[in-house]
């Protein structure tokens, strides 16, 4: 008496080739919407190159960041980690130089913000030891983070 409702319709399947073996196949529409359906199997979706650098949905022009310090994508330098990022503050020290860094070369921030890294805000040191004696001197001086940036010397934020 009232109205009838058929859910066994569905929609027709949409003809594809595979994207990996080129054998016909089809799938509905609502599997390609989803960004589905490009292959015939499972087997043949896990033969396909895994999407690396400028061409995975997540690439952010080669810049991201980590513990705090900017990194940038450059997968041939001698520094890179196995991700092919390399701090920038190092990198624009290098282009300073005209070389290299040392493994044990540390960079310092000077006004103490990480993401500053404007050449004239970087100063090298030659090892972590020359590095930390020169934190002992400013500490002695009464000259800690908060007198050059405010607001950096809080717990958890140091350099």
């Amino acid at each position: 008496m009232g109205l009838e409702i058929n859910f066994t319709q569905r929609k027709p399947k949409i003809p594809r080739t595979c994207g990996y073996c080129g054998k016909r196949f089809e799938v509905y529409p609502s599997k390609i919407k989803q960004g589905r359906g490009n292959f015939c199997s499972s087997a043949c979706g896990r033969h396909t190159p895994k999407k690396r650098g400028a061409n995975h949905y997540h690439w952010g022009g080669g810049i991201s960041t980590a513990h705090g310090y900017v990194t940038v994508h450059s997968p041939g330098h001698p520094a890179a980690n196995k991700r092919g990022q390399v701090y920038k503050h190092r990198l624009i020290m290098e282009q300073n130089l005209g070389r290299y860094l040392l493994p044990g070369e540390i960079v310092h921030y000077k006004d103490g913000n990480k993401k500053n890294n404007r050449p004239e805000n970087l100063q090298l040191f030659p090892s972590d030891k020359e590095h930390r004696r020169f934190h002992r001197g400013l500490k002695r001086r009464g000259i800690g983070l908060t007198a050059i940036s405010p607001g950096l010397g809080k717990p958890g934020a140091g350099d």
